[in-house]
């Protein structure tokens, strides 16, 4: 029996390998930010916060979390990295990068607590999206510019460390959830 899971595993493994990268670009086509595994999304979610906002020059702004390792970067073709885009530290922990020639919104280095996650824009992959990808929260929703009636948990600050809230900003609930630390997520 352990024989037969090994080798289930060892094939499903196989196969996500043999998937071909989910691409994503910027307005231009320089930039392409591919998903080596599109179901290794950790979460997606709709941020309210003042500076998505203005950087992305809309409302709010839907992302992708996933693991830095299933992400590719290339530029015009050939492998790449966070170097070669525009950076900006935007707080302690998060640091937003661009398109050198368009200035599209390429990606988001995220650090929280051990984890090392990419946050990447949901408009700059085509449609369809896999089910997986559609958001399931917003968050820093006491700072929007407008209401969103779409029946998702929203959250008045940071995800999963500030209280719940409905389509209006009236509070739900109070308190963290439990084992989530002081730094929270987004």
């Amino acid at each position: 029996m352990r024989h037969a899971c090994r080798a289930l595993l060892c094939l499903s493994t196989t196969m996500a390998l043999l998937k071909p990268p989910t691409p994503g670009e910027c307005f231009c086509g320089k930039t392409r930010i591919s998903l080596i595994d599109a179901d290794a999304i950790v979460s997606s979610s709709i941020c309210h916060c003042s500076v998505c906002r203005r950087l992305c020059g809309a409302p709010f702004c839907a992302n992708l979390l996933t693991p830095r390792s299933n992400v590719r970067i290339d530029i015009y073709g050939s492998p790449a990295s966070v170097d070669d885009l525009t950076g900006l530290q935007t707080s302690k922990n998060v640091v937003r990068y661009r398109c050198t020639s368009c200035s599209s919104p390429s990606l988001a280095t995220l650090k929280l607590g051990k984890q090392d996650l990419y946050a990447l824009p949901l408009a700059a992959f085509p449609r369809p999206h896999p089910a997986k990808w559609a958001p399931q929260h917003h968050f820093h929703y006491s700072d929007r510019v407008m209401d969103v009636r779409d029946g998702l948990t929203k959250y008045t600050g940071r995800y999963l460390l500030s209280d719940e809230c409905d389509d209006a900003g009236e509070v739900l609930a109070k308190g963290r959830l439990p084992g989530v630390g002081e730094e929270g997520v987004g």
